[in-house]
């Protein structure tokens, strides 16, 4: 009973550090790949880190902004509420001093009543004074209001002159600067046009060149292949001088076997006149083959001659299609670029930054940006009429949003280096 115990204290306590021993080894290769994860992808990390960093302070800004806001907007209420308040005040102490006015008013109307009763008759004398009196300054008011009416008139006469003056001089400026880039664009073009001219000259004397190369080869190919034929046919012959010196040999040779009578000495005749003809056949042959693959190189030879004078040459033909008729290139749809997703968009004010005021974005002709950080150009499609775009110093990462923009002429980009 007590070893049954000891036994499974043991195997328990062996069960038990083979765990431990299997959590520690876990335990390490956690910390170990933990290691390795963080050193292969720390920039990664670091770089998600500052990316949530950034979001966040963004975020207690944005917090901050509208809780500023609040704070204002409560304030403004609390302000407005305050003089609401001041102003019933005053209008009640407007409207009791008021009715305090009026009793007394009352009173006095009674006292003021006889008194005017005493004092009409002079009022009407002085109101006939002041109407004399009135009626003088009326005319002479009515004097000075033409007077002035006068000189006003003359005035904006003046400023509309000045004003046409100075809008003719501008109209006058834009089409000289007009008509300068008109002529800088036409310069270019004529240098375009000639640049292209020189290329198709140079094409073409490429072209005769090489077609003046083909007809040099062609020439001695022919050449070459008539010097192989008077030499085949050189061959021939010697070999049929052979054949019938062979033929010849081998009459001589079946007269002197008849002749020879003796066993022996006619074997060996007949084993040196077999080894002669087998020789012989063997060699007419390869002399048959020989004739045989010259011939028949001489056929092929002379079909691929004939095949190349009817025909023209692919190249030739296509690159005269390609100048009469140049082939569109359908453009696969470029992939837009990535970083763009996440830049903020080009706004209003720097579309109409290098524009003349009151100017709308369909009427834009010229943007300049200098000194920016990087930036998303989709809004540039609201610019149709773009002619003219320059961007220096402003973290480009890639050029796009210009496929609505048929009128652009100029594009000067300038990175710092």
């Amino acid at each position: 009973m007590l070893t049954g115990l000891v036994l499974v204290t043991q195997r328990k306590e062996e069960e038990y550090q083979h765990q431990k021993k299997e959590l520690a080894a876990t335990r390490l290769q956690k910390f170990y790949r933990g290691f390795r994860i963080r050193k292969q992808y720390q920039p990664l990390l670091e770089a998600k880190k500052l990316e949530r960093t950034r979001r966040k302070n963004e975020e207690l800004d944005r917090i901050e902004r509208v809780e500023r806001k609040l704070r204002e907007e409560a304030e403004k209420k609390k302000l407005e509420n305050e003089k609401r308040r001041r102003e019933e005040n005053e209008k009640r102490k407007r409207e009791e001093e008021e009715k305090k006015k009026q009793v007394a008013a009352e009173k006095e109307r009674k006292l003021r009543k006889e008194q005017e009763i005493r004092e009409e008759e002079k009022r009407k004398r002085e109101e006939e004074k002041k109407r004399i009196e009135e009626e003088k300054r009326k005319q002479e008011e009515l004097k000075r209001k033409r007077e002035e009416e006068d000189k006003r008139r003359e005035a904006k006469e003046l400023q509309r002159k000045m004003e046409e003056d100075k809008r003719r001089v501008e109209a006058e400026n834009k089409k000289r600067e007009e008509e300068q880039r008109q002529k800088e664009l036409e310069e270019k073009r004529k240098e375009e046009e000639e640049r292209k001219r020189m290329e198709e000259e140079e094409k073409q004397k490429e072209q005769q060149r090489r077609r003046k190369e083909e007809e040099k080869r062609m020439k001695e190919e022919k050449e070459r292949l008539e010097i192989e034929k008077r030499r085949a046919e050189q061959d021939r012959k010697l070999k049929e001088k052979e054949l019938q010196k062979g033929e010849k040999s081998k009459t001589d040779a079946e007269i002197n076997f008849t002749q020879n009578k003796e066993i022996a000495p006619q074997q060996t005749f007949e084993t040196s006149v077999m080894q002669d003809e087998n020789k012989t056949g063997n060699k007419t042959i390869a002399q048959e083959q020989e004739v045989s693959g010259l011939t028949l190189r001489k056929d092929l030879e002379e079909r691929r001659l004939q095949w190349v004078k009817e025909h023209t040459p692919w190249s030739t033909i296509s690159t005269a299609e390609e100048r009469v008729h140049p082939v569109a290139i359908k453009s696969r749809p470029r992939r837009v670029f990535s970083a763009s997703k996440h830049l903020p968009a080009l706004t209003e004010e720097q579309l109409l930054m290098s524009s003349p005021t009151n100017t709308p974005l369909f009427r834009v002709k010229y943007v300049a940006l200098r000194d920016i950080p990087s930036c998303s150009m989709h809004n540039i499609s609201q610019c149709p009429e773009i002619r003219s775009l320059t961007l220096q110093n402003c973290g480009l990462l890639a050029v796009e949003g210009l496929d609505k923009c048929k009128e652009l002429q100029e594009l000067h980009l300038k990175v710092k280096c």
